[in-house]
């Protein structure tokens, strides 16, 4: 009796403990951060663990999800969660089947940004880039009624608010030299937000640049052109402001100007103007206020035309160049390349050519075609023609690399 005693002892410890690490492995990281794309091309980092190292990957994608839902992930459709903690217990079965084995449906194609391994808490730490389906999870939890389908939801474009600068004035000097321009970007970007738009901060888009040195910074025009691109908004609204205080009434000018992140085309403008005795910030909400409801409805999106811009380079561990002849009409890469853009786009500008590289700067697509459809076509093409190549989007930007 007493030994049976002992080791029913024993196996309550054990699926104790059992119990104990499965729940540490199930617990989903809050670590997700918000990189590039939309829809069913949203792209994410997220630093997740677990008590296996096999089980990290696993983690950070079923975190994506989890997050989406429960917390919300800031540029990531609205941005606020989804649904509220009592839907986990309400709907277990659908949750049950979507962490065992249909997360990979939705989140998926991880790439490791830093290997696994033991932290501080001896548990295995790693950080990911992970694909999120966006678009194709809200339908399915709309068909499994875990939400609310309705009426299907106006797109509305990813907005980021930055200030006006002048061809060779970098933002960092701009930000420095004005001590308005800060505020007057915080309130513009809250009236988007309160209008329902999803927005970047742009101040800490731009910080992360200068910090991780993302971007050339020798040359400032290039660097804002590489910011704005790569900052996974769909619209950039540029604010010019200016101040004066004297001692009967404040003076507020604005001006605003929406433009098209990938390229560069603008699509609304307004200048407004507000006097009162008040301090900068409420004149620049007064400002804002008479001008923002008729700004956001010049507004198009999506563009009447469907515009992109493509950049195909050579990847640097290549023995390719543009100058490479491939296929069987003894054409170059950069040949190729045209002629096909030339064939399959309504019309195109192509901005420049060096030794690494082709820019499109505008390529107006097909009615019938997105910028990912055109990204796969060209690629696809590309490779029957004997060379490796790859296609990256961001936004409305398509990123080619060939390859041997």
């Amino acid at each position: 009796m007493k030994l049976s005693f002992i080791k029913r002892g024993h196996v309550a410890i054990i699926a104790l403990l059992t119990s104990f690490f499965a729940q540490a492995q199930d617990e989903f990281s809050r670590d997700v951060t918000y990189l590039s794309g939309k829809d069913n091309f949203v792209t994410v980092q997220v630093t997740a663990q677990a008590m296996d190292k096999k089980n990290v990957e696993a983690m950070a994608c079923k975190s994506v999800l989890d997050t989406y839902l429960f917390s919300g992930i800031e540029g990531v459709g609205t941005g606020m969660p989804k649904l509220d903690a009592g839907a986990a217990n309400l709907h277990r079965d659908y949750f049950r089947t979507l962490y065992a084995r249909k997360y990979t449906v939705f989140a998926n194609m991880p790439v490791k940004v830093v290997k696994p391994k033991k932290n501080m808490a001896g548990v295995f730490e790693g950080t990911y880039n992970v694909t999120f389906k966006q678009a194709a999870f809200d339908r399915d939890l709309c068909t499994n009624n875990i939400i609310s389908c309705g009426v299907e939801p106006v797109q509305l474009p990813t907005i980021m608010v930055v200030p006006f600068r002048k061809d060779g004035e970098s933002y960092r000097t701009i930000l420095d030299n004005d001590p308005n321009i800060r505020i007057a970007i915080s309130k513009v970007q809250t009236a988007f937000r309160k209008a329902g738009y999803t927005t970047i901060d742009f101040i800490a888009k731009l910080e992360s640049a200068e910090r991780h040195n993302n971007f050339t910074q020798d040359n400032a025009d290039s660097f804002a052109t590489q910011l704005i691109r790569n900052s996974g908004s769909d619209i950039y609204v540029s604010v010019d402001c200016s101040f004066v205080e004297n001692y009967r009434s404040n003076h507020v000018s604005l001006a605003l100007k929406a433009y098209y992140s990938a390229t560069g085309n603008i699509t609304a403008s307004a200048t407004s103007s507000y006097d009162g005795k008040l301090p900068f910030d409420r004149c620049c909400v007064g400002a804002i206020h008479r001008v923002m409801t008729d700004f956001i409805k010049q507004i198009k999106w999506p563009p009447t035309k469907i515009e992109s811009r493509l950049a195909v380079g050579i990847d640097s561990e290549s023995m390719l160049t543009l100058e490479s002849v491939i296929g069987n009409q003894g054409a170059t890469v950069a040949e190729e390349i045209r002629a096909w853009v030339k064939k399959n786009a309504k019309s195109f500008h192509q901005q420049g050519l060096t030794d690494t590289e082709v820019i499109f700067d505008t390529i107006i697509l097909p009615d019938d075609c997105d910028s990912t459809d055109f990204a796969i076509k060209l690629a696809q093409h590309l490779r029957k023609q004997g060379v490796s190549a790859k296609y990256t989007i961001d936004g409305l930007s398509i990123y080619i690399t060939v390859s041997d």
